[in-house]
C-alpha cells in the first residue's frame, strides 16, 4: 500500500524541480527558486534512498535461507593419451558419507 505513496511523492518531487529549475532560469533574478530548487532535489534524493533501502530489505525477507549441508567435492580430472586423444573422468565423493 504504501509503495504507491512513496512513489508518488516522488514523482510530484520531480515535477516541482522542473517547475522550480524552469522559474530558476527564465532570466529574471528569483533566488527563492534556486532555494527551492535545492531543497526540492534533496528531497527527491531522500525519497530515492528511502525507496532503496526499502526494496533493499524485501529483497532480503524474499531470500530463501542458504542450505547448511555441505555440498560433495567434485573432481574433474583430464590426461592426454597417445596421439593427442583426450581422457576426462569425473568423480564425486568416493564413499558417499552423509554424517558430519
Amino acid at each position: 500500500m504504501r509503495g504507491w505513496i512513496l512513489t508518488s511523492a516522488a514523482t510530484t518531487v520531480a515535477t516541482a524541480i522542473a517547475i522550480a529549475v524552469n522559474l530558476a532560469t527564465d532570466g529574471r533574478h528569483h533566488p527563492w527558486a534556486w532555494i527551492a530548487t535545492v531543497v526540492l532535489t534533496a528531497l527527491g534524493g531522500a525519497l530515492s534512498e528511502w525507496q532503496r533501502r526499502r526494496d533493499v530489505r524485501k529483497a532480503e525477507a524474499r531470500t530463501p535461507p542458504s542450505d547448511p549441508r555441505p555440498t560433495a567435492p567434485h573432481v574433474i580430472q583430464t590426461v592426454v593419451a597417445g596421439e593427442g586423444a583426450s581422457v576426462q573422468q569425473a568423480a564425486g565423493d568416493i564413499n558417499n558419507s552423509t554424517s558430519p
